[in-house]
Order: structure tokens, then C-alpha cells, then sequence
């Protein structure tokens, strides 16, 4: 309740007063959520609730029933209709733009779960239909997500050199130098990257990630049992994406010359040479040279860019060629995040179920029809992007207090939904449809 209120405070200096009794907020959680038990998520959600309810500075109705629990195949709809609004394919109210181009898709990765979001409806709409789930094909591999695959292939190791009896074993996806003991055998992980070898690092991966014999290095390899269908179209690639590979770029030896769109090869070899580098020279030169990335992140970015190589080849069919994924923090000068595709779902659900429509003469301010939805939603883009840069100081206690929650061992990020928070303000009147008065949120 602490970290939440802050932001929800924050929410409602932004939304006139008058508005406030009917403007809903919504906090939704992702993989770090869905993998501990139902009943337990209950309690903490009733917690919640109940905690910002009872604070008097709380000044927006937090509603139960507005909080929970998504499921991947939603996280990953709301990632692509994130990345297809923000990239002028949709508008505001789950309508194609005309003439924009083909729709885009959408591969995000937190620490419990990664998900792929691909277009695989008609290109040509009548205007009055609107995008929807079925136009999408979408998984969501919980367990999946780089925290997870982190503690996997250390297990993996460690269990090997636990069963010949050897104190120390090499882990070819850490930096020569590093060393981190394995609690559960008490072996001795040792850093053992070459500087180019593109290819030992991935091997131990798919050792650790596929029964032997059930996955072959030119893929595509089924992922958790689900084969990928063929990938089609280009992809907006998000979150842990973004933020491991431009660690890369700016901390290790190799240019990136195709970025934002690099081959899978250039990003395994770009992986490779930051892998080489020296731990030691990389702890005291390094740890606090990159924006996106706490000095205890550092020697996690190693194994989470091989493992990004595997994820588009080996499991998601990308040719090592390809060059039709954009890794995105932006797109069109805005953050890319599930999070927006929620709020905007949640307007078109709204102006859906309200069928008679507002005019401009009986509409009240902040509240209208759904022909004027779109056109407010395209003059909100600059304030609501101020409105996102203003809780940016909220964002490391945020995220700080979202890693240091534990619930049966799993790290409580994903109140936070894993990367980010969202408060989906929407302002209405009994009659009336929704007005989008504002969105916040914090990475």
C-alpha cells in the first residue's frame, strides 16, 4: 500500500475532482503471480484493497474486483495492441488505420514469463469492425522468463558436477572470472565465456531447456510442448528485450550496427563478445555505466542475451538472417508496455457498453461519445507522456519493493506486472461513456 499510494495520489492531482468518485484504477499482475497459489493471491489482493480503501489520502475509489491477476494469453493481446496503437495501425477505439501498413507483432520477456503476439488476421476490415483476440495468434510460457531460465541452467550445471562428486563446475553463459555458489549442491558456478564462441553458451541452454535429442540448433523447437506456427510480419520486441541487449551494445566490445533490428547472428555474437569480457575488468569499470541495468543486474545480462538468440531462433523460428524485429524501450517517442493495451481494451470495452452516445452539448467535460474518443486519446498523447515522466521517480522504490516481496519463494513482481504498473484512469458518468483522463506508469 505504501508504494502504491504515491502513484495513485500522483493520479489524482491529474484528474479533476469532480471526477474522482468515478474514475476506476486498475492494478493488474502478471507471471510472478500466476505462479503461486490461487487462494494466496486472493489474500494479498484483499490486502491490498482493503489497505488503500481505508487510507483517507487515497482520493480514488481502489475497487476489488479491479484487481488481479491477467493471463499470458491477455498480457501478450495487450502488448500488441500497445505496439499497434503506438505505431498508427489501430486508433483508439480497436479500429485499423487506413493506409498504415500491415499489423505488427510482439514478443515481451519479464522475469516469470515471455510471451509472442503475431497478426494473423484479414488485412482488410470493414471500418466499423474492430481488432480483437481471435485476429491473434499469442502464447504465454509461464516459467519462461529470464529469472527462471537463470535459476534452470545453474540448477542444470550445478546437479552435473553435483553427480560426479566435483566441487566447481563451468558456466559457459557467465563472464570468465565470475564465480556464484549454487545453495542447493553448494558447487561453485565459474564463469567460462570465450570472447566469440557463439556457440557453448547456447548449447548448455538447450541442454537445460530440452530433453536430449528433442531439440536441434537450427529449431524451431517447441517451447514448453507448443510448437510456434511460422513467424509472418515484422515484431516489436519489449522489456527485458530492450533492456539486456542495449546493455550489451553500450557495455560490451561489439558495435551493433543493425540496431534497433539486429540479425539473431549479430546478436549472438554481440552476446558472445560481452560475454568474453573480463569480470573483474567489468565489475570496476562497468556496473553503473548503464541506465537500465543495477550494478547486481550486470552479470544476469550475459546468459539473458544468449538466451533472446534462443528464444527467436531455436524456439520462435526467426532466421539468423532476419532482420523483422525492432527492439523497442519506444516506438513513435512512446514507451512500448503491455500496459497501455489494457487501458486502451478497457476504453473500447467501456464506449462498447454504452450505447447511447454522449453529443458535444451533453457531454461533461472529460466524459465523451464514441466518435470523439480517438480524437481525445490523440490530444492526451503529450500530457499523458508527462504524466508518465512525472512518476518516473516513483519507479526504482516501485520496482525496489516489488523484488524484495516474497510470496513461497517467488519474487512479487508482478503486481507490478512484472516490468511495469499500471493506474488506468476512466472518468465517466452514469449514461455517459468513458473519458481517458490520464495513464501512469512506472518501469
Amino acid at each position: 500500500v505504501a508504494y502504491l499510494k504515491p502513484l495513485i495520489m500522483q493520479a489524482a492531482e491529474i484528474i479533476p475532482e469532480e471526477y474522482h468518485s468515478t474514475t476506476q484504477v486498475f492494478v493488474r499482475a502478471t507471471a510472478g503471480m500466476r505462479l503461486i497459489p490461487k487462494e494466496q493471491r486472493a489474500d494479498i489482493y484483499d490486502a491490498l484493497a482493503a489497505g488503500l480503501a481505508a487510507d483517507e489520502d487515497v482520493r480514488l475509489p481502489v475497487r476489488r474486483q479491479n484487481i488481479g491477476t491477467i493471463t499470458g494469453d491477455l498480457e501478450a493481446y495487450y502488448a500488441a495492441l500497445s505496439t499497434n496503437y503506438i505505431a498508427n495501425r489501430i486508433d483508439a477505439t480497436l479500429r485499423r488505420v487506413p493506409g498504415s501498413g500491415p499489423m505488427v507483432g510482439a514478443l515481451d520477456l519479464g522475469g516469470g514469463s515471455t510471451q509472442i503476439v503475431m497478426y494473423v488476421g484479414p488485412e482488410e476490415m470493414p471500418p466499423s469492425a474492430q481488432v480483437s483476440p481471435e485476429h491473434f495468434w499469442s502464447h504465454s510460457y509461464l516459467a519462461y522468463g529470464v529469472d527462471k531460465i537463470r535459476e534452470r541452467v545453474a540448477d542444470f550445471l550445478a546437479a552435473e558436477a553435483a553427480a560426479v562428486g566435483s566441487p566447481s563446475v563451468d558456466h559457459p553463459c557467465a563472464h570468465p572470472g565470475h564465480e556464484e555458489l549454487h545453495d542447493a549442491t553448494g558447487v561453485t558456478l565459474v564463469g567460462s565465456a570465450l570472447p566469440g564462441d557463439v556457440h557453448s553458451c547456447p548449447a548448455a541452454m538447450r541442454r537445460a531447456l530440452w530433453p536430449q535429442g528433442a531439440c536441434s540448433p537450427q529449431g524451431p523447437c517447441a517451447l514448453d510442448g507448443v510448437l510456434t506456427p511460422p513467424v509472418r510480419g515484422e515484431f516489436y520486441a519489449m522489456s527485458v528485450y530492450f533492456f539486456a541487449l542495449d546493455a550489451v551494445r553500450e557495455l560490451g566490445p561489439h558495435p551493433m550496427k543493425s540496431w534497433p533490428r539486429p540479425s539473431v547472428r549479430e546478436l549472438r555474437e554481440a552476446a558472445a563478445d560481452f560475454c568474453g569480457l573480463e569480470w573483474a575488468h567489468l565489475n570496476a569499470t562497468m556496473s553503473t555505466a548503464h541506465r537500465y541495468t543495477k550494478p547486481e543486474q550486470v552479470p544476469r545480462r550475459c546468459l539473458e542475451a544468449f538466451y533472446l538468440g534462443e528464444l527467436l531462433h531455436t524456439a520462435f523460428g526467426f532466421h539468423p538472417a532476419s532482420t523483422d524485429v525492432t527492439i523497442a524501450l519506444e516506438v513513435e517517442g512512446r514507451e512500448v508496455e503491455w500496459t497501455l493495451g489494457l487501458a486502451l481494451a478497457e476504453v473500447a470495452a467501456s464506449a462498447e457498453a454504452s450505447p447511447a452516445p454522449a453529443t458535444a452539448s451533453s457531454a461533461a467535460p472529460g466524459v465523451v461519445g464514441q466518435e470523439q474518443l480517438d480524437q481525445l486519446l490523440s490530444s492526451l498523447r503529450e500530457p499523458l507522456q508527462n504524466v508518465t515522466d512525472a512518476v518516473q521517480g516513483l519507479a526504482k522504490d516501485v520496482h525496489t519493493w516489488a523484488e524484495d516481496w516474497g510470496v513461497g519463494g517467488v519474487a512479487f513482481t508482478a503486481l507490478l506486472g512484472g516490468a511495469a504498473l499500471l493506474v488506468a484512469l476512466l472518468a465517466s458518468q452514469p449514461g455517459k461513456r468513458a473519458g481517458w483522463w490520464g495513464l501512469a506508469a512506472a518501469r
